[in-house]
């Protein structure tokens, strides 16, 4: 009865027109001067197709003849996200369950209909058939037909099942745009098959406030390298029409730029935390990168928190602003994982899809002589330094030893799962840079053997150990990688490619020397101290190796 009264009110408002008066008064009468009848609104009284239905027609053309026809619940369902969920059982990734809730369906459609989320990680038909069903059923069985955006991840690759690049932070050390606009199209490739039209990325936040759990999502510290590899991954997303669509189309896939604005740089590293700065930080540094890539973006997505206690969603000052043949040992718990340093924003299982270091290192050496020590040597998050000893025997019994040490994150099953532990992704904040558990002791350790130690930190933002910087005789960072990822360590190790990355955030001593970020305006800060060191800080630009190619800005 309520939805009978709800969808009478509804074509009351859209029949009913306020007349006004010579003399202040007003009354009601019926509209006469619409072009379509308000039984079918679909039609027009002439006949003809109506404008909003003809592909050929222009969009803002289309927009203009859809409104009027429109209730105000139709527009306000376009304005709530809707969820696949709401008529498909998503609870288990490895459910194939092709069935769906007809209840469900029409309730979630009559109240949340213009954007659906529906980035699962699922069985492709599954996902098809879910989103087959939710468009035939806005096509055929309501009154206007107006299809849906079915949205999904693709932050480093899409996230059901699809290529896993290295991470947004791992991607900008290469600072190479032309690269990443292409790595960028393989994930429009693969959600567009399965029916997808928006992705959630990129994340153009600053790398800024180190204790933040998503670092790794970003693309550094500088506003500038941010908004180029930004407006690369938008260009590389969007770039051409979808699969028989009509002439006027303008993408075949919708980036959605985000956390508009400053959303990086919480107060404590804390997630969705308050950000406190002023007008000339807000314009100078966080509005910048979203000046650059997002203004040919189809979608931003707005920050959680506020900035200078405004909440962001209601922040207008920022809507306004538009080898030869070694004997070696290869130590660590991430010699031999994947599914901890793919990152956050995987599917689950992604570990079947890449190589580890250690299978990296095997396939590298697999026509060579020479032989692979393997030790665990301790566990990521554990204190225990009880399997220690078999790292140092294994380092004895080598020419060089190789380290891995670092962060991990988790999938995006596990990482929201209760119990589980990881030290970076989203809502995980941390109160210290250094390492976790007994992974210093195991460096420390292996390096007292007197063999040449090598330390791979394997991360999703900067580790703060200045005794690793100090006494390792190399040390090589690898942000997250991508699905060949043990495989390329294993070539910049054996110099077989030049390790041409460039730091695109700075690294700090430790977390107390934090904000360690190169672009400030320096000046007013007097000495005093008690003694001075080394300050540790490897800065945002630093190479390893000589730079072979320069940079015009």
């Amino acid at each position: 009865m309520f939805a009978k009264i709800s969808v009478l009110l509804a074509f009351l408002s859209l029949s009913l027109r306020s007349i006004a008066k010579a003399d202040g008064s007003s009354h009601v009468e019926v509209r006469d001067d619409l072009h379509f009848p308000f039984h079918a609104r679909a039609t027009n009284n002439d006949g003809s197709l109506p404008v909003y239905k003809n592909s050929k027609s222009s969009i803002e053309d289309r927009v203009n003849d859809l409104l009027p026809r429109m209730t105000l619940d139709e527009k306000v369902a376009q304005l709530i996200q809707g969820d696949i969920d709401g008529w498909m059982d998503m609870s288990d990734p490895l459910d194939d369950t092709l069935m769906f809730n007809q209840t469900g369906l029409e309730q979630m459609m009559a109240q949340k209909a213009g954007a659906i989320w529906g980035g699962y990680l699922a069985k492709w038909d599954k996902i098809v058939f879910a989103i087959t069903v939710g468009q035939k059923y806005l096509m055929e069985n309501t009154t206007l037909g107006i299809p849906a955006l079915f949205q999904t991840e693709g932050l480093h690759g899409f996230t059901d099942n699809g290529t896993i690049w290295p991470s947004p932070i791992g991607l900008a050390a290469s600072f190479n745009t032309d690269l990443l606009q292409q790595a960028a199209a393989t994930i429009a490739d693969e959600a567009e098959g399965l029916g997808y039209s928006q992705v959630f990325a990129p994340v153009l936040d600053l790398s800024r406030e180190l204790r933040w759990g998503r670092v790794e999502e970003n693309f550094g510290e500088d506003p500038f390298l941010t908004g180029e590899m930004g407006h690369a991954y938008v260009t590389g997303l969007q770039a051409g029409r979808r699969r028989n669509a009509s002439s006027t189309a303008i993408a075949r896939m919708a980036s959605t730029c985000k956390h508009f604005a400053a959303f990086g740089s919480p107060q404590g590293g804390l997630n969705i935390a308050q950000v406190s700065g002023g007008e000339r930080e807000l314009r100078t540094m966080f509005l910048k990168p979203f000046n650059r890539a997002c203004v040919e973006s189809l979608a931003i997505m707005t920050a959680y928190s506020s900035y200078d206690g405004i909440p962001a969603v209601a922040n207008t000052r920022t809507s306004d602003y538009h080898l030869d043949k070694p004997l070696f040992d290869l130590i660590g718990s991430l010699a031999d994982l994947l599914t901890d340093i793919f990152g956050d924003y995987v599917f689950f299982n992604a570990s079947l899809n890449g190589i580890s270091p250690l299978a990296g290192f095997t396939q590298f050496l697999s026509n060579t002589s020479t032989k692979i020590n393997y030790a665990d040597g301790s566990k990521l998050w554990s204190n225990d330094e009880s399997e220690i000893p078999a790292a140092v025997s294994a380092a004895q019994s080598s020419d060089v030893a190789i380290v891995m040490v670092g962060t991990w994150s988790l999938d995006q099953t596990l990482l929201w799962t209760p119990g589980t532990n990881a030290t970076t992704g989203e809502h995980v904040d941390l109160s210290d840079l250094g390492l976790v558990g007994a992974q210093l002791k195991l460096v420390q350790a292996v390096k007292a053997t007197g063999k040449p130690t090598v330390v791979v930190l394997v991360s999703g933002k900067p580790v703060a150990e200045p005794w690793i910087q100090a006494n390792a005789d190399a040390v090589i960072q690898q942000f997250y990688p991508g699905e060949l990822g043990g495989l390329a360590l294993a070539e910049v190790v054996f110099g077989a490619v030049n390790p041409s990355g460039k730091l695109p955030v700075s690294f700090p001593r430790n977390v107390g020397t934090t904000p360690v970020f190169y672009n400030y305006i320096k000046g007013s800060r007097p000495l005093d101290p008690g003694s001075v060191l080394d300050d540790g800080t490897l800065v945002f630009g630093h190479q390893a190796s000589p730079p072979s190619m320069a940079y015009d800005i």
